[in-house]
C-alpha cells in the first residue's frame, strides 16, 4: 500500500515530539520493512529541512534528509493531481 505521509508525522519523529513520536516511529518502521511505500510531497522536504535546521546541527539536518530520501518516494504534484485531490471531497 502506498501512503502519503504528512509533514508533521516526520517532524514528530525527527524532533521526538511526544506523544506522537512513538506512533510516527511505528509508521516509519513499516516503511523501512517494505510493508508500506511512503511518499512525501516535495514541499515537505523543504519545510522539514527549514524547521529541523533550527533544532539540529547542519550535519544532523543533512543526515535526516538523506534518511528521508532513502525511505520515501517524492510524490509528483501538478495541476491534475491537485484537481483530482480537490474532487475527492475529503474533509481533511
Amino acid at each position: 500500500m502506498r501512503i502519503l505521509v504528512n509533514t508533521n508525522v516526520i517532524l514528530d519523529l525527527l524532533l521526538d515530539r511526544e506523544p506522537f513520536s512513538n506512533h510516527a516511529g511505528i509508521l516509519i518502521s513499516q516503511i523501512e520493512k517494505g510493508k508500506l511505500t511512503g511518499l512525501l510531497c516535495a514541499t515537505t522536504i523543504t519545510t522539514i529541512y527549514y524547521l529541523i535546521s533550527k533544532s539540529l546541527s547542519k550535519r544532523e539536518a543533512d543526515k535526516s534528509l538523506d534518511l528521508l530520501f532513502s525511505l520515501f518516494e517524492i510524490a509528483p504534484v501538478n495541476r491534475i493531481v491537485l484537481e483530482t485531490a480537490k474532487n475527492l471531497k475529503f474533509k481533511d
